[in-house]
């Protein structure tokens, strides 16, 4: 299973990435209503898709419930376009594949992650010149799954 493509659901935006042969191809992040359009192709048979799915955790700010039914509604309708395609669609808790460290930490730690050509791939925020945190956690789940992040 090196053939991946992983998403993070947001309330604005949402972040896509891509792994063959267990090395990231593309990443990205879009609105929700872009995403599948601009990310969701997928030419390699046998890719296993991935989707953070939300849950409230202890440990996080009170996150409305409005939120995450959105949040929730949003992935299962990304998990049905995988399914109906004939691909096999796992949903990832956050809790799952980064425990309960802090979200600069492990966008930090993501990004370590990577080799300098992974790297060059992950195009960055135009107004805040930064990478998109939605973005980076795809990346981080493919990489968790993959056993590439410790």
């Amino acid at each position: 299973m090196n053939d991946l493509v992983c998403f993070d659901v947001g309330r604005r935006m949402s972040g896509f990435a891509q792994f063959i042969n267990a090395g990231l191809v593309r990443a990205g992040h879009a609105s929700f209503d872009e995403l599948i359009e601009r990310f969701g192709p997928i030419d390699q048979p046998g890719t296993r898709v991935l989707v953070e799915f939300p849950n409230k955790e202890k440990h996080r700010k009170e996150i409305p419930l409005d939120d995450l039914l959105q949040l929730a509604r949003r992935c299962g309708r990304l998990e049905e376009h995988y399914v109906s395609r004939g691909y096999a669609v796992d949903l990832v808790r956050p809790t799952d594949w980064k425990g309960s460290v802090p979200k600069q930490v492990m966008c930090d730690r993501t990004l370590s992650r990577l080799v300098r050509d992974e790297r060059a791939l992950l195009p960055l925020r135009v107004r805040a010149k930064n990478h998109d945190h939605n973005m980076l956690d795809a990346v981080g789940i493919g990489l968790w799954k993959l056993g590439r992040l410790r």
